[in-house]
């Protein structure tokens, strides 16, 4: 993007390599375990979540940088941070477990969040493109979790306005989430 200086680049590009960016910034409660992907938001990571001893301590963590530079951008934000807190409770919507800021964050710097989202093995747009051959059986499954989670959501009287293979994740046992509610409306 423009206005954006190689220094902001090159700090991301390191953080994507560096396995420490987590503890740095948040502190020891998440261990990175590697990176997920990267867009235009920012940047998706798998990470543990140290408090969680007797369960799964999987979590993704999506960091958003430059939070206040586009008006639209932090409109987008805070309606899916709205959204998910409202409606996160569904079995068949993505839960948002924590909002955080970098643990050294001052007033005046503060322009990154992290959003710690439950841990999805894989998103409908990647099981599509695999070699994976899906039964009809599961197929039906995983068209009834999705229609399960547009429901809930159209119940609430809320629109996606982005429902694609890439916002739906699924885990190995077909269990459908529908993620990315940045786009929606009430």
């Amino acid at each position: 993007p423009q206005g954006e200086d190689s220094d902001d680049s090159d700090e991301d590009e390191d953080d994507e390599t560096n396995p420490s960016f987590l503890s740095k910034e948040l502190g020891n409660r998440y261990t990175f375990r590697r990176c997920l992907g990267k867009g235009s938001y920012g940047l998706v990571c798998l990470a543990s979540d140290t408090t969680r001893k007797d369960q799964d301590d999987r979590v993704a963590i999506k960091r958003v940088d430059r939070i206040f530079q586009d008006p639209v951008h932090t409109k987008r934000l805070l309606r899916e941070m709205r959204l998910l807190r409202v409606l996160g409770g569904h079995s068949g919507i993505i839960r948002l477990d924590g909002i955080l800021s970098s643990h050294d964050s001052r007033a005046a710097d503060f322009d990154r969040l992290y959003l710690v989202f439950e841990w999805a093995q894989s998103d409908l747009f990647k099981v599509l493109n695999s070699s994976i051959c899906l039964s009809p059986a599961q197929v039906k499954v995983l068209m009834r979790g999705i229609l399960q989670g547009v429901a809930y959501l159209h119940a609430h009287r809320v629109i996606h306005r982005d429902l694609k293979p890439a916002n739906i994740c699924v885990n190995a046992d077909l269990q459908v989430k529908v993620a990315d509610l940045g786009l929606a409306r009430w």
